[in-house]
């Protein structure tokens, strides 16, 4: 098996990495499920319910993560809005956000080509001159979409539709672990898990722990926070999915000699 007695940390939310973390101990990897994140609601409610009863005024609504999605459509259905009546055109940030879209019902029109927020704003570039555009997402999402959409010419209204902060416990047997540097690889899926875990860890009090430690990045903008830091990626999905993630982690274990094309 091609992670056989690889031990890889996963810091999703535990919900969404039962699936990833069953598929890596089928390829022989020692899992240690470490959630760093946990999505609550936002501390107010009121932007988002605005923004839903003035619908009909946006040309857009843009999805930067699955996340987003889910929260906005269960406001969406808790204030009665159907995803399957709304006329404003949906764009996404890669194909799993747009099939989490799709599975609720939106009408997703567009899909990035890159796998980072700012890529909407390229790819539909003079598109957006004077378009009014709505994007729900995190309180911590990076700015520069929103920036490149103003700059592009639209009208953005943000609204965070959710919340992302520490569980209330923590594995401490799991950071132990990382901390005595007994683990083959971390698995990050966003910036905010990182950064947490650099806290949790107290990884930054060293940088004898930049060299012990291997990260393994879903995407660019993920990866990017990580070298930030000081520390290695060495694996980061060419396809910002699981399947893609699983992919990049097998090539790196089976050709090892190989470096991942982002992962420099």
């Amino acid at each position: 098996m091609p992670l056989a007695s690889k031990r890889i940390v996963l810091t999703r939310t535990a919900d969404q990495a039962q699936v990833l973390a069953s598929e890596l101990k089928g390829l022989g990897a020692e899992v240690l499920d470490l959630p760093l994140l946990k999505i609550v609601d936002p501390d107010d409610w009121a932007p988002v319910d605005q923004a839903l009863e003035s619908l009909g005024q946006y040309d857009w609504v843009f999805f930067t993560s699955q996340n987003a999605v889910k929260s906005f459509w269960r406001r969406c259905r808790h204030r009665g809005v159907e995803p399957e009546l709304i006329k404003s055109r949906v764009a996404a940030v890669g194909s799993a956000t747009a099939e989490a879209a799709k599975k609720r019902g939106f009408r997703v029109f567009h899909v990035a080509t890159e796998s980072r927020g700012i890529a909407l704003a390229k790819d539909l570039g003079a598109e957006l001159k004077k378009n009014r555009v709505l994007l729900p997402r995190s309180d911590r999402a990076n700015p520069d979409l929103p920036k490149a959409l103003v700059k592009a010419g639209a009208v953005v209204t943000e609204v965070v539709v959710y919340r992302t902060v520490l569980p209330d416990e923590v594995d401490e047997r799991s950071l132990e672990a990382i901390r005595a540097g007994k683990v083959d690889m971390i698995a990050c899926f966003s910036p905010s898990a990182f950064h947490h875990l650099l806290g949790l860890g107290h990884l930054s009090q060293t940088q004898s722990f930049a060299g012990r430690l291997n990260f393994a990045a879903i995407g660019p903008v993920t990866a990017e926070a990580i070298r930030q830091a000081g520390f290695r990626v060495v694996v980061q999905a060419e396809v910002a999915t699981i399947p893609g993630f699983i992919q990049a982690l097998v090539r790196h274990y089976t050709n090892p000699r190989v470096p991942e094309k982002q992962a420099q």
